[in-house]
Protein backbone atom coordinates (compact mmCIF):
# COMPACT_ATOMS: atom_id res chain seq x y z
CA UNK A 1 0.00 0.00 0.00
CA UNK A 2 1.21 3.59 -1.00
CA UNK A 3 0.17 6.57 1.14
CA UNK A 4 1.31 10.21 0.37
CA UNK A 5 0.80 12.63 3.53
CA UNK A 6 0.26 16.40 2.44
CA UNK A 7 1.74 18.17 5.09
CA UNK A 8 3.86 14.94 5.94
CA UNK A 9 7.00 16.58 7.84
CA UNK A 10 4.68 19.07 9.82
CA UNK A 11 3.56 18.19 13.40
CA UNK A 12 0.30 15.73 12.40
CA UNK A 13 1.51 14.36 9.49
CA UNK A 14 5.31 13.64 10.63
CA UNK A 15 3.18 11.95 13.37
CA UNK A 16 1.08 9.45 10.92
CA UNK A 17 4.12 8.40 9.44
CA UNK A 18 5.74 7.76 12.80
CA UNK A 19 2.83 5.86 14.25
CA UNK A 20 2.61 4.13 10.67
CA UNK A 21 6.68 3.28 10.64
CA UNK A 22 6.47 -0.27 11.78
CA UNK A 23 4.05 -1.76 9.22
CA UNK A 24 5.05 -3.91 6.71
CA UNK A 25 4.15 -3.83 3.07
CA UNK A 26 3.35 -0.14 3.53
CA UNK A 27 5.41 2.89 1.16
CA UNK A 28 4.52 6.56 2.69
CA UNK A 29 5.70 9.50 0.98
CA UNK A 30 5.65 12.99 2.84
CA UNK A 31 4.70 15.62 0.33
CA UNK A 32 5.35 19.42 1.12
CA UNK A 33 6.38 22.41 -0.95
CA UNK A 34 9.89 22.60 0.75
CA UNK A 35 11.54 19.09 -0.74
CA UNK A 36 14.72 19.48 1.73
CA UNK A 37 12.16 19.34 4.87
CA UNK A 38 10.88 16.70 3.66
CA UNK A 39 13.98 14.53 3.12
CA UNK A 40 15.07 15.13 6.51
CA UNK A 41 12.03 14.31 8.13
CA UNK A 42 11.86 10.90 6.34
CA UNK A 43 15.42 10.37 6.79
CA UNK A 44 14.80 10.36 10.71
CA UNK A 45 11.72 7.40 10.33
CA UNK A 46 12.71 4.23 11.14
CA UNK A 47 11.24 1.15 10.75
CA UNK A 48 9.65 -1.83 8.26
CA UNK A 49 7.89 1.14 5.90
CA UNK A 50 9.40 3.01 3.13
CA UNK A 51 9.54 6.32 3.53
CA UNK A 52 9.74 8.66 0.61
CA UNK A 53 9.67 12.87 0.13
CA UNK A 54 7.98 14.62 -2.66
CA UNK A 55 8.47 18.09 -3.56
CA UNK A 56 4.03 19.12 -3.62
CA UNK A 57 1.94 22.19 -3.72
CA UNK A 58 -1.60 21.13 -2.64
CA UNK A 59 -3.01 23.71 -4.38
CA UNK A 60 -1.52 23.07 -7.87
CA UNK A 61 -2.45 20.37 -10.61
CA UNK A 62 -1.50 16.92 -8.70
CA UNK A 63 -1.87 14.54 -11.20
CA UNK A 64 1.37 16.30 -12.88
CA UNK A 65 3.18 16.38 -9.38
CA UNK A 66 2.70 12.82 -8.61
CA UNK A 67 3.84 10.13 -10.85
CA UNK A 68 1.50 7.30 -9.93
CA UNK A 69 -1.46 7.63 -7.90
CA UNK A 70 -1.57 6.35 -4.51
CA UNK A 71 -4.05 3.77 -2.41
CA UNK A 72 -4.60 6.65 0.14
CA UNK A 73 -4.20 9.94 0.01
CA UNK A 74 -3.89 12.52 3.51
CA UNK A 75 -4.52 16.40 3.73
CA UNK A 76 -2.65 17.02 7.00
CA UNK A 77 -1.72 20.37 6.23
CA UNK A 78 -4.68 23.17 6.73
CA UNK A 79 -5.52 24.95 7.91
CA UNK A 80 -8.39 24.03 6.82
CA UNK A 81 -10.29 27.20 7.47
CA UNK A 82 -8.20 28.56 5.06
CA UNK A 83 -8.63 26.73 2.54
CA UNK A 84 -10.93 29.48 -0.53
CA UNK A 85 -13.65 27.68 -1.98
CA UNK A 86 -11.42 27.50 -5.28
CA UNK A 87 -8.79 25.53 -3.00
CA UNK A 88 -10.73 23.47 -0.68
CA UNK A 89 -11.24 20.27 -3.37
CA UNK A 90 -8.60 20.04 -5.01
CA UNK A 91 -7.08 17.03 -2.78
CA UNK A 92 -10.53 15.39 -2.87
CA UNK A 93 -11.68 15.95 -6.78
CA UNK A 94 -7.92 14.59 -7.04
CA UNK A 95 -8.65 11.21 -4.89
CA UNK A 96 -11.63 10.98 -6.91
CA UNK A 97 -10.28 11.23 -10.47
CA UNK A 98 -7.74 8.74 -9.64
CA UNK A 99 -9.85 6.39 -7.56
CA UNK A 100 -7.44 6.53 -4.25
CA UNK A 101 -9.29 6.84 -1.12
CA UNK A 102 -8.79 10.06 0.80
CA UNK A 103 -8.34 11.28 4.84
CA UNK A 104 -8.27 14.34 6.21
CA UNK A 105 -7.51 16.10 9.43
CA UNK A 106 -10.07 19.34 9.38
CA UNK A 107 -11.24 20.56 12.60
CA UNK A 108 -13.70 23.06 10.19
CA UNK A 109 -17.43 22.59 10.13
CA UNK A 110 -17.96 23.72 6.77
CA UNK A 111 -14.72 21.57 5.61
CA UNK A 112 -16.22 18.56 7.10
CA UNK A 113 -19.91 19.48 6.17
CA UNK A 114 -18.44 19.80 2.50
CA UNK A 115 -17.40 16.06 2.24
CA UNK A 116 -21.11 14.88 1.75
CA UNK A 117 -21.39 16.50 -1.35
CA UNK A 118 -19.05 13.77 -2.97
CA UNK A 119 -21.03 10.97 -1.52
CA UNK A 120 -22.45 10.11 -4.52
CA UNK A 121 -19.66 9.86 -6.60
CA UNK A 122 -17.24 8.70 -4.39
CA UNK A 123 -19.64 5.19 -4.07
CA UNK A 124 -19.54 5.39 -7.90
CA UNK A 125 -16.12 5.19 -8.08
CA UNK A 126 -15.56 2.67 -4.66
CA UNK A 127 -13.54 4.80 -2.83
CA UNK A 128 -14.02 6.36 0.91
CA UNK A 129 -13.46 9.63 1.37
CA UNK A 130 -13.49 10.67 4.82
CA UNK A 131 -13.38 13.76 6.82
CA UNK A 132 -12.58 15.53 10.95
CA UNK A 133 -10.18 12.64 11.25
CA UNK A 134 -8.68 14.54 14.12
CA UNK A 135 -9.09 14.72 17.88
CA UNK A 136 -12.28 17.08 16.96
CA UNK A 137 -14.65 15.66 16.04
CA UNK A 138 -13.50 11.56 16.06
CA UNK A 139 -12.66 11.53 19.51
CA UNK A 140 -14.97 13.57 21.10
CA UNK A 141 -17.70 10.95 19.20
CA UNK A 142 -16.05 7.85 20.30
CA UNK A 143 -15.69 9.03 24.07
CA UNK A 144 -19.08 9.87 23.93
CA UNK A 145 -20.71 6.87 22.69
CA UNK A 146 -18.64 5.06 25.24
CA UNK A 147 -19.96 7.11 27.99
CA UNK A 148 -23.98 6.98 26.49
CA UNK A 149 -23.83 3.45 26.64
CA UNK A 150 -26.80 1.83 28.90
CA UNK A 151 -27.55 5.41 29.22
CA UNK A 152 -30.98 6.88 28.34
CA UNK A 153 -30.59 9.83 26.17
CA UNK A 154 -27.84 12.12 25.49
CA UNK A 155 -29.07 15.76 25.98
CA UNK A 156 -25.15 17.17 26.33
CA UNK A 157 -21.59 16.94 25.60
CA UNK A 158 -18.64 19.41 26.21
CA UNK A 159 -14.86 18.47 25.00
CA UNK A 160 -11.88 19.84 26.48
CA UNK A 161 -8.41 19.92 24.79
CA UNK A 162 -5.41 20.70 27.13
CA UNK A 163 -2.31 20.24 24.94
CA UNK A 164 1.21 19.99 27.02
CA UNK A 165 2.92 23.23 27.28
CA UNK A 166 6.00 22.09 26.10
CA UNK A 167 4.35 20.75 23.13
CA UNK A 168 4.61 23.48 20.69
CA UNK A 169 1.45 23.48 19.07
CA UNK A 170 1.90 24.12 14.82
CA UNK A 171 1.57 27.31 13.87
CA UNK A 172 -1.65 26.55 11.02
CA UNK A 173 -3.39 25.33 14.75
CA UNK A 174 -2.63 28.80 16.24
CA UNK A 175 -3.10 30.48 12.69
CA UNK A 176 -6.77 29.28 12.52
CA UNK A 177 -7.68 30.23 16.66
CA UNK A 178 -6.36 33.29 15.66
CA UNK A 179 -8.94 33.61 12.88
CA UNK A 180 -12.11 33.40 14.98
CA UNK A 181 -10.78 34.97 18.95
CA UNK A 182 -12.71 37.33 19.40
CA UNK A 183 -15.20 37.18 16.36
CA UNK A 184 -18.68 35.77 16.34
CA UNK A 185 -17.58 32.20 14.34
CA UNK A 186 -17.62 29.99 16.98
CA UNK A 187 -20.81 27.12 16.66
CA UNK A 188 -22.37 26.15 19.51
CA UNK A 189 -25.53 23.75 20.16
CA UNK A 190 -27.44 25.04 22.27
CA UNK A 191 -30.86 24.19 23.47
CA UNK A 192 -31.13 22.44 20.47
CA UNK A 193 -30.18 25.18 17.87
CA UNK A 194 -26.78 25.41 16.06
CA UNK A 195 -25.80 29.30 16.45
CA UNK A 196 -22.47 31.04 16.52
CA UNK A 197 -20.95 32.81 19.24
CA UNK A 198 -17.48 34.52 20.04
CA UNK A 199 -14.50 32.41 20.10
CA UNK A 200 -12.49 32.07 23.72
CA UNK A 201 -14.38 34.74 25.10
CA UNK A 202 -16.21 31.58 27.23
CA UNK A 203 -14.06 29.88 29.56
CA UNK A 204 -14.81 27.42 32.42
CA UNK A 205 -12.36 25.38 34.55
CA UNK A 206 -11.78 21.31 34.46
CA UNK A 207 -9.56 19.15 36.59
CA UNK A 208 -8.33 16.17 34.01
CA UNK A 209 -7.65 13.27 36.17
CA UNK A 210 -7.91 9.68 34.77
CA UNK A 211 -9.01 7.29 37.85
CA UNK A 212 -6.08 6.13 39.89
CA UNK A 213 -3.65 7.93 37.98
CA UNK A 214 -1.88 11.22 38.87
CA UNK A 215 -4.29 13.95 37.67
CA UNK A 216 -3.16 17.05 35.19
CA UNK A 217 -3.67 20.40 37.42
CA UNK A 218 -6.99 22.36 37.14
CA UNK A 219 -7.02 23.96 33.67
CA UNK A 220 -8.57 27.13 32.51
CA UNK A 221 -10.48 26.30 29.01
CA UNK A 222 -12.01 28.36 26.48
CA UNK A 223 -14.79 27.74 23.89
CA UNK A 224 -13.26 27.21 20.25
CA UNK A 225 -14.33 26.09 16.89
CA UNK A 226 -15.09 22.54 15.78
CA UNK A 227 -17.18 20.55 13.93
CA UNK A 228 -18.59 18.25 16.50
CA UNK A 229 -21.60 20.62 17.86
CA UNK A 230 -23.50 20.26 14.27
CA UNK A 231 -22.56 16.87 12.75
CA UNK A 232 -22.66 14.87 15.96
CA UNK A 233 -26.50 15.66 16.37
CA UNK A 234 -26.80 13.10 13.65
CA UNK A 235 -24.88 10.31 15.78
CA UNK A 236 -27.09 11.40 19.50
CA UNK A 237 -30.78 11.43 19.11
CA UNK A 238 -32.05 14.32 20.98
CA UNK A 239 -29.12 16.24 21.83
CA UNK A 240 -29.47 19.47 22.69
CA UNK A 241 -25.93 21.36 23.54
CA UNK A 242 -22.27 20.80 22.29
CA UNK A 243 -19.61 22.81 23.20
CA UNK A 244 -15.93 22.30 22.63
CA UNK A 245 -12.43 24.07 24.59
CA UNK A 246 -9.14 24.28 24.45
CA UNK A 247 -6.66 24.90 27.70
CA UNK A 248 -3.81 26.01 26.15
CA UNK A 249 -0.90 26.50 29.10
CA UNK A 250 0.69 28.52 29.92
CA UNK A 251 -2.01 29.82 31.63
CA UNK A 252 -0.99 33.61 31.76
CA UNK A 253 -0.54 32.84 27.66
CA UNK A 254 -3.86 31.65 27.45
CA UNK A 255 -5.56 34.75 29.35
CA UNK A 256 -3.55 37.16 27.32
CA UNK A 257 -5.33 35.76 23.86
CA UNK A 258 -8.95 35.81 26.04
CA UNK A 259 -7.96 39.52 26.74
CA UNK A 260 -7.42 40.30 23.40
CA UNK A 261 -10.28 38.12 22.07
CA UNK A 262 -12.66 40.62 24.38
CA UNK A 263 -10.74 43.81 22.73
CA UNK A 264 -11.57 42.06 19.12
CA UNK A 265 -15.19 41.54 20.52
CA UNK A 266 -15.52 45.17 21.56
CA UNK A 267 -13.98 46.13 18.31
CA UNK A 268 -11.04 47.80 19.71
CA UNK A 269 -8.96 45.18 18.01
CA UNK A 270 -9.68 43.95 14.52
CA UNK A 271 -8.75 40.72 14.64
CA UNK A 272 -5.47 38.37 16.45
CA UNK A 273 -4.57 36.62 12.96
CA UNK A 274 -1.88 38.93 12.55
CA UNK A 275 -0.63 37.95 15.94
CA UNK A 276 -0.45 34.73 15.31
CA UNK A 277 2.88 34.82 14.47
CA UNK A 278 3.80 36.37 18.18
CA UNK A 279 2.02 33.61 19.38
CA UNK A 280 3.92 30.60 17.97
CA UNK A 281 7.24 32.53 18.90
CA UNK A 282 6.28 32.63 22.60
CA UNK A 283 4.31 29.79 23.16
CA UNK A 284 7.25 28.07 21.17
CA UNK A 285 10.13 29.13 23.98
CA UNK A 286 7.87 29.50 27.44
CA UNK A 287 7.67 25.79 28.23
CA UNK A 288 6.26 26.29 31.77
CA UNK A 289 4.91 23.51 33.26
CA UNK A 290 4.56 19.02 33.41
CA UNK A 291 5.31 17.82 29.81
CA UNK A 292 1.83 16.06 30.03
CA UNK A 293 -1.75 17.05 28.33
CA UNK A 294 -4.89 15.63 28.32
CA UNK A 295 -8.89 15.76 27.20
CA UNK A 296 -11.98 15.33 28.67
CA UNK A 297 -15.66 14.85 27.23
CA UNK A 298 -18.50 14.89 29.09
CA UNK A 299 -22.19 13.77 28.64
CA UNK A 300 -25.24 14.35 30.28
CA UNK A 301 -28.92 13.95 30.27
CA UNK A 302 -31.65 14.78 32.68
CA UNK A 303 -30.15 12.80 35.47
CA UNK A 304 -26.69 11.74 34.62
CA UNK A 305 -23.09 12.81 34.28
CA UNK A 306 -20.22 11.34 32.89
CA UNK A 307 -17.12 11.97 31.57
CA UNK A 308 -14.21 10.77 30.01
CA UNK A 309 -10.71 11.38 30.88
CA UNK A 310 -7.03 11.28 28.95
CA UNK A 311 -3.67 11.48 30.02
CA UNK A 312 -0.97 11.48 27.82
CA UNK A 313 2.67 11.97 29.02
CA UNK A 314 5.64 13.80 27.24
CA UNK A 315 5.84 13.90 23.51
CA UNK A 316 2.87 11.54 23.00
CA UNK A 317 0.52 13.59 23.07
CA UNK A 318 0.76 15.50 19.60
CA UNK A 319 0.47 12.39 18.73
CA UNK A 320 -3.22 12.08 19.30
CA UNK A 321 -4.60 14.06 15.94
CA UNK A 322 -2.57 11.77 14.13
CA UNK A 323 -4.35 8.50 14.95
CA UNK A 324 -7.72 8.52 13.16
CA UNK A 325 -5.73 8.14 10.02
CA UNK A 326 -3.13 5.48 11.78
CA UNK A 327 -6.18 3.49 12.64
CA UNK A 328 -8.38 3.82 9.22
CA UNK A 329 -4.06 3.02 7.69
CA UNK A 330 -4.13 -0.09 9.52
CA UNK A 331 -7.98 -1.00 8.96
CA UNK A 332 -6.90 -1.00 4.88
CA UNK A 333 -3.80 -3.02 5.53
CA UNK A 334 -5.88 -5.74 7.28
CA UNK A 335 -8.34 -5.78 4.39
CA UNK A 336 -11.00 -4.65 6.66
CA UNK A 337 -14.43 -3.87 5.06
CA UNK A 338 -14.53 0.25 4.89
CA UNK A 339 -18.29 1.54 3.63
CA UNK A 340 -17.09 3.29 0.08
CA UNK A 341 -18.43 7.07 0.06
CA UNK A 342 -17.70 10.21 0.94
CA UNK A 343 -18.64 11.28 5.28
CA UNK A 344 -17.26 12.40 8.32
CA UNK A 345 -15.03 9.83 9.94
CA UNK A 346 -17.42 9.49 13.14
CA UNK A 347 -18.76 5.84 12.65
CA UNK A 348 -15.58 4.70 11.36
CA UNK A 349 -13.64 4.76 14.88
CA UNK A 350 -14.24 3.48 17.82
CA UNK A 351 -12.65 4.32 21.47
CA UNK A 352 -11.78 0.62 21.27
CA UNK A 353 -9.79 1.54 18.02
CA UNK A 354 -7.77 4.21 20.02
CA UNK A 355 -7.51 2.11 22.84
CA UNK A 356 -5.00 -0.55 20.39
CA UNK A 357 -2.58 2.35 19.81
CA UNK A 358 -3.02 4.23 23.43
CA UNK A 359 -1.58 0.99 25.03
CA UNK A 360 1.46 1.23 22.71
CA UNK A 361 2.20 4.65 23.84
CA UNK A 362 2.36 6.90 27.16
CA UNK A 363 -1.43 7.32 27.24
CA UNK A 364 -3.86 6.44 29.96
CA UNK A 365 -7.57 6.90 29.97
CA UNK A 366 -10.57 6.33 32.36
CA UNK A 367 -14.64 6.70 32.95
CA UNK A 368 -16.17 8.93 35.60
CA UNK A 369 -19.65 9.14 37.10
CA UNK A 370 -19.63 12.63 38.39
CA UNK A 371 -22.67 13.06 39.65
CA UNK A 372 -22.99 9.34 41.51
CA UNK A 373 -21.68 10.22 44.94
CA UNK A 374 -19.98 6.80 46.35
CA UNK A 375 -20.70 4.96 49.46
CA UNK A 376 -16.93 5.90 50.73
CA UNK A 377 -14.11 9.19 49.95
CA UNK A 378 -11.89 6.28 48.10
CA UNK A 379 -14.01 4.89 45.98
CA UNK A 380 -15.20 8.24 44.85
CA UNK A 381 -12.12 9.51 43.97
CA UNK A 382 -10.39 6.26 42.54
CA UNK A 383 -13.95 5.40 40.56
CA UNK A 384 -13.59 2.59 38.38
CA UNK A 385 -10.05 2.34 39.73
CA UNK A 386 -11.37 1.34 43.17
CA UNK A 387 -12.07 -2.65 42.76
CA UNK A 388 -8.08 -2.83 41.18
CA UNK A 389 -7.19 -2.55 44.66
CA UNK A 390 -6.26 -5.22 46.83
CA UNK A 391 -9.19 -6.67 49.40
CA UNK A 392 -7.08 -5.29 52.58
CA UNK A 393 -6.82 -2.16 51.17
CA UNK A 394 -10.92 -1.65 49.72
CA UNK A 395 -12.00 -3.10 53.46
CA UNK A 396 -9.80 -0.72 55.49
CA UNK A 397 -11.33 2.51 53.36
CA UNK A 398 -15.10 0.78 53.47
CA UNK A 399 -15.69 2.60 56.96
CA UNK A 400 -19.35 2.68 56.89
CA UNK A 401 -20.06 4.34 60.24
CA UNK A 402 -16.85 3.20 61.89
CA UNK A 403 -14.00 0.71 61.98
CA UNK A 404 -11.03 0.35 64.37
CA UNK A 405 -7.62 -1.43 63.48
CA UNK A 406 -5.01 -2.44 65.00
CA UNK A 407 -1.52 -3.43 64.42
CA UNK A 408 2.38 -2.93 65.29
CA UNK A 409 4.34 -0.22 63.40
CA UNK A 410 8.07 1.01 63.48
CA UNK A 411 8.84 4.22 63.45
CA UNK A 412 11.81 6.60 62.25
CA UNK A 413 12.30 10.40 62.98
CA UNK A 414 14.65 13.12 61.70
CA UNK A 415 17.93 13.99 62.87
CA UNK A 416 17.16 18.07 62.29
CA UNK A 417 16.30 19.06 66.09
CA UNK A 418 13.70 21.61 64.37
CA UNK A 419 12.20 19.13 62.21
CA UNK A 420 11.46 17.37 65.51
CA UNK A 421 9.65 20.21 66.77
CA UNK A 422 7.54 20.50 63.51
CA UNK A 423 6.79 16.77 64.05
CA UNK A 424 5.68 17.47 67.36
CA UNK A 425 3.23 20.21 66.63
CA UNK A 426 1.97 17.97 64.22
CA UNK A 427 1.42 15.07 66.62
CA UNK A 428 3.88 12.69 64.37
CA UNK A 429 4.54 9.22 66.67
CA UNK A 430 7.99 8.97 68.28
CA UNK A 431 10.60 6.83 66.99
CA UNK A 432 10.03 3.14 68.05
CA UNK A 433 10.92 -0.56 66.90
CA UNK A 434 7.62 -1.87 67.50
CA UNK A 435 4.57 0.29 68.61
CA UNK A 436 0.92 -0.95 69.14
CA UNK A 437 -0.67 1.33 66.55
CA UNK A 438 -4.69 2.00 66.70
CA UNK A 439 -6.56 3.42 64.01
CA UNK A 440 -10.06 4.54 64.49
CA UNK A 441 -12.06 5.45 61.09
CA UNK A 442 -15.38 7.21 61.87
CA UNK A 443 -17.32 9.87 59.17
CA UNK A 444 -19.06 13.19 60.02
CA UNK A 445 -21.12 14.22 57.12
CA UNK A 446 -18.44 14.12 54.04
CA UNK A 447 -15.82 13.97 56.06
CA UNK A 448 -14.07 11.24 57.39
CA UNK A 449 -12.11 11.43 60.40
CA UNK A 450 -8.76 9.44 60.73
CA UNK A 451 -7.52 8.90 65.10
CA UNK A 452 -3.68 7.55 65.10
CA UNK A 453 -3.16 5.70 68.18
CA UNK A 454 1.05 5.07 68.09
CA UNK A 455 1.65 3.52 71.70
CA UNK A 456 -0.77 6.58 73.49
CA UNK A 457 0.45 9.43 71.22
CA UNK A 458 -2.57 10.74 68.90
CA UNK A 459 -3.01 11.73 66.08
CA UNK A 460 -6.13 13.06 64.12
CA UNK A 461 -6.94 14.27 60.87
CA UNK A 462 -9.74 14.55 58.88
CA UNK A 463 -9.72 13.66 55.13
CA UNK A 464 -12.74 14.88 52.41
CA UNK A 465 -12.79 15.36 48.55
CA UNK A 466 -11.94 18.57 47.06
CA UNK A 467 -13.73 20.27 45.03
CA UNK A 468 -13.37 23.41 42.44
CA UNK A 469 -10.08 23.84 41.63
CA UNK A 470 -9.37 20.82 44.08
CA UNK A 471 -11.87 18.63 42.17
CA UNK A 472 -10.22 14.48 42.53
CA UNK A 473 -8.07 15.26 45.71
CA UNK A 474 -8.09 13.96 48.55
CA UNK A 475 -7.93 17.02 51.11
CA UNK A 476 -6.32 15.80 54.86
CA UNK A 477 -6.61 18.50 57.33
CA UNK A 478 -4.10 18.99 60.25
CA UNK A 479 -5.98 21.83 62.67
CA UNK A 480 -5.36 24.71 60.23
CA UNK A 481 -3.14 23.00 57.94
CA UNK A 482 -4.62 21.54 54.90
CA UNK A 483 -2.98 19.00 52.64
CA UNK A 484 -4.19 18.35 48.82
CA UNK A 485 -3.03 14.77 48.09
CA UNK A 486 -3.58 12.80 44.66
CA UNK A 487 -4.63 9.30 44.87
CA UNK A 488 -2.52 7.14 42.42
CA UNK A 489 -2.63 3.37 41.58
CA UNK A 490 0.91 2.39 40.67
CA UNK A 491 2.22 -1.20 40.70
CA UNK A 492 -0.48 -2.56 43.11
CA UNK A 493 0.13 0.20 45.72
CA UNK A 494 -2.33 2.82 46.81
CA UNK A 495 -0.11 5.97 46.79
CA UNK A 496 -0.60 9.48 48.11
CA UNK A 497 0.91 12.34 46.35
CA UNK A 498 1.12 15.80 48.12
CA UNK A 499 -0.35 18.54 44.81
CA UNK A 500 -0.39 21.68 47.20
CA UNK A 501 -1.35 22.59 50.88
CA UNK A 502 -2.25 25.63 53.19
CA UNK A 503 -2.46 27.38 56.63
CA UNK A 504 -5.65 28.80 57.79
CA UNK A 505 -7.08 28.28 54.37
CA UNK A 506 -4.16 30.40 52.89
CA UNK A 507 -2.59 28.62 49.38
CA UNK A 508 1.50 28.01 50.65
CA UNK A 509 3.98 27.43 47.59
CA UNK A 510 3.95 24.09 46.53
CA UNK A 511 7.95 23.41 46.79
CA UNK A 512 7.62 24.47 50.26
CA UNK A 513 5.11 21.57 51.15
CA UNK A 514 5.75 18.69 53.18
CA UNK A 515 5.25 15.53 51.41
CA UNK A 516 7.38 12.07 50.93
CA UNK A 517 6.27 8.85 49.86
CA UNK A 518 3.43 7.73 51.66
CA UNK A 519 1.83 4.37 50.21
CA UNK A 520 -0.63 1.62 51.62
CA UNK A 521 -0.18 -2.14 49.94
CA UNK A 522 -1.08 -5.76 50.46
CA UNK A 523 1.14 -8.50 52.26
CA UNK A 524 -0.06 -11.64 52.46
CA UNK A 525 -3.42 -10.50 52.71
CA UNK A 526 -2.76 -7.98 55.36
CA UNK A 527 -3.13 -4.03 55.19
CA UNK A 528 0.71 -2.51 54.98
CA UNK A 529 1.47 1.23 55.53
CA UNK A 530 4.47 3.17 54.68
CA UNK A 531 4.73 6.66 55.44
CA UNK A 532 7.66 8.94 54.73
CA UNK A 533 7.13 12.60 55.37
CA UNK A 534 9.72 15.11 54.54
CA UNK A 535 9.97 18.58 54.01
CA UNK A 536 12.00 21.17 52.38
CA UNK A 537 15.59 22.04 54.20
CA UNK A 538 14.29 20.42 57.03
CA UNK A 539 14.61 16.76 55.69
CA UNK A 540 12.61 14.05 57.38
CA UNK A 541 9.98 14.95 59.83
CA UNK A 542 8.97 11.70 60.63
CA UNK A 543 8.79 7.80 58.99
CA UNK A 544 6.19 5.02 60.16
CA UNK A 545 5.62 1.87 58.42
CA UNK A 546 3.92 -1.46 59.72
CA UNK A 547 0.36 -3.28 59.42
CA UNK A 548 -2.70 -3.32 60.72
CA UNK A 549 -5.79 -5.75 60.51
CA UNK A 550 -9.43 -5.04 61.38
CA UNK A 551 -10.30 -4.98 65.15
CA UNK A 552 -13.69 -7.07 64.79
CA UNK A 553 -13.38 -8.33 61.33
CA UNK A 554 -16.92 -9.09 59.25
Amino acid sequence: MHVIIIGGYGTFGLGIAKLLSNETGLTITLAGRNRAKAERAAAHINGAAKVLALKLDRNGDLAQQIAKPPDVIIDASGPFQNYGDDRQDNVIQYALSQGCHYLDLADDLEFVEHIGEYDSAAKDKGVTLLSGLSTYPVLTSAAAKELSRNMEGTTSIMAGIAPSPKAVMGRNVIEAIASYAGKKQVGVLEDGKFQLTYGLTKTKRETICVPGYDPLSNILFSLVEGPDPKILQDQFEGLQDVQLYAGPRPEFLHRLMIGLSWLVRVKLLPGLSGLAGLFHAVQSRIGWGEHRGGMIVRVQNETQSRSWHMIAEGDHGPLIPAIPCTIMIRKWLRGDMITPGARAGLSDISLADYDEIFQQLNIRHGMRQDNVKAANLYEEILGEAYQEQAQPIQDLHRIGQGKIFEGRAKITRGKNPVAGLAADIFRFPKAGSDIPVRVSLTRDGDKEIWLRDFGGRKMRSTQEAGKGKRAHLVIERFGPVAVYLAVIIKEGRLRLQTKGWSVFGIPLPRFLAPGGDVYEHDANGRFNFYVDICAPVLGRLVKYEGWLEPLNPD
